[in-house]
């Protein structure tokens, strides 16, 4: 046994914590996380939530640069509907911007979904050539109970050439 290896291990899984530990972050992240493109493609992007508990609504805010990239439908992941429920997903996209604001939420009276999965996918399409971070910048998920949801976000990079 190295005595090395021990301690780095432990240092490591600290500074992550247990991922199924109450009050552990709740990470929301787009899959995947990078990708190249050609102008003219389109391909669906999806973005995920891990380890979340009781979760029933998930309205957010994304921007990217439109100059490079356009998002052209939000469509349900799957995850909220938990296999039977019909979701309500409202978007609002503008182009111009480069900014798409989304709400997916469950039917009312019905309790929220826990674990980890494909909440929405982003239907997105290459326009010009550069490098386009989609970046979450609000997100106000909320439990059953309408109580906040705390949540890391982390971002996309679409390269087209």
């Amino acid at each position: 046994m190295t005595p090395t290896s021990m301690p780095q291990q432990a240092q490591a899984q600290s500074a992550m914590g247990a991922p199924q530990q109450p009050g552990a972050a709740v990470q929301l992240h787009f899959e995947p996380a990078t990708m190249a493109m050609k102008p003219g493609d389109t391909t669906t992007l999806g973005l995920a939530v891990s380890n979340v508990n009781d979760l029933f609504s998930i309205p957010l805010m994304i921007h990217y640069d439109p100059a490079v990239i356009q998002v052209e439908e939000v469509r349900n992941g799957g995850f909220l509907s938990g296999g039977t429920q019909e979701i309500a997903v409202v978007q609002r996209i503008d182009q111009q911007k480069g900014e798409v604001v989304v709400s997916a939420t469950r039917q009312p009276n019905t309790p929220g979904v826990s674990g980890t999965g494909t909440v929405l996918g982003l239907v997105v399409r290459a326009v010009g050539p550069g490098t386009a971070r989609l970046q979450i910048l609000q997100v106000n998920a909320r439990n059953s109970q309408q109580q906040s949801i705390p949540i890391v976000s982390g971002e996309a990079t679409i390269q087209v050439h």
